[in-house]
């Protein structure tokens, strides 16, 4: 049972400052083909808070990325407020005709050369040490394919939590969705094995994303502030018909139980 007492002990474990990395981390990272990571950040019509989503990866601690915005058909300035930040070679920019986020993010995964994939949002905002925390478990824990930190929002109200971070159960994540699109890093080999987005979904495409990624391993939950959740405008709002229809499609594409009522 999610009590308060493990509430507050999985808060404790995110706050705590431990500087230690995982044995053999410093080792296995070094290892690792570069750009070891691929952040791969759709964005449509965001020109106003694409920057800030931009600036939260050059803040992050592990600095061996590559970022590609993929501007989905904007029609404002998101283009040129995309090209002040391309002086950074880790930075490219690459533009399609309006298809959608999850076509969106499948053109960056075809473009991109790191071992492992990550995933930010136009107008979220990522915490300083998640790729850190998130590379190091990757590297050292070859029988882990995909790993995710905590979100903090105000939106979900995931059983009334603001910080939606849970150990992995995969009966639970059969019954709603708990890791975010902007809080996991998985290996390119999940793709590969896998496939991509799915691009018929208007809704719940990272849902369905998670389910199909851990059928047959589980996820690692790491302890790391991930991503900041921002409610910016409306453009997020999902139609009921959508959710409803695309709830559907997930669960009888994935062979799962249905949600809890």
């Amino acid at each position: 049972m999610d009590t308060l007492q493990s509430r507050i002990y999985r808060l404790e474990q995110l706050l705590q400052s431990a500087p230690e990395r995982p044995p053999g981390a410093s080792a296995a990272v070094a290892t690792l083909e570069s750009p070891a990571v691929s952040v791969v950040m759709p964005t449509h019509n965001r020109a106003r808070y694409v920057g800030e989503a931009i600036e939260s990866v050059l803040a992050q601690s592990f600095r061996d990325w590559e970022l590609l915005v993929v501007d989905d058909g904007s029609e404002d300035d998101t283009r040129s407020v995309v090209a002040r930040f391309l002086v950074d070679p880790r930075i490219r920019y690459l533009h399609q005709s309006n298809r959608g986020a999850s076509a969106a993010r499948n053109a960056g995964i075809r473009a991109s050369r790191g071992s492992f994939i990550a995933y930010l949002d136009d107008d979220n905002v990522w915490y300083p040490d998640f790729l850190k925390k998130a590379v190091d478990v990757l590297a050292t824990r070859p029988e882990i394919s995909l790993a995710y930190g905590a979100l903090v929002t105000d939106i979900h109200n995931f059983h009334q939590e603001r910080i939606l971070w849970k150990n992995f159960d995969r009966a639970l994540l059969e019954t709603g969705n708990y890791i975010d699109t902007n809080v996991m890093v998985h290996r390119r080999s999940l793709v590969d094995a896998a496939g991509g987005w799915d691009e018929s979904l208007k809704s719940l495409e990272d849902w369905e994303l998670v389910l199909r990624y851990t059928r047959t391993e589980p996820a690692a939950a790491i302890n790391v502030l991930a991503a900041y959740y921002r409610h910016c405008d409306d453009t997020r709002i999902t139609k009921l018909q959508d959710y409803q229809r695309d709830e559907g499609a997930v669960l009888a594409k994935n062979g799962d139980r249905p949600p809890a009522s």
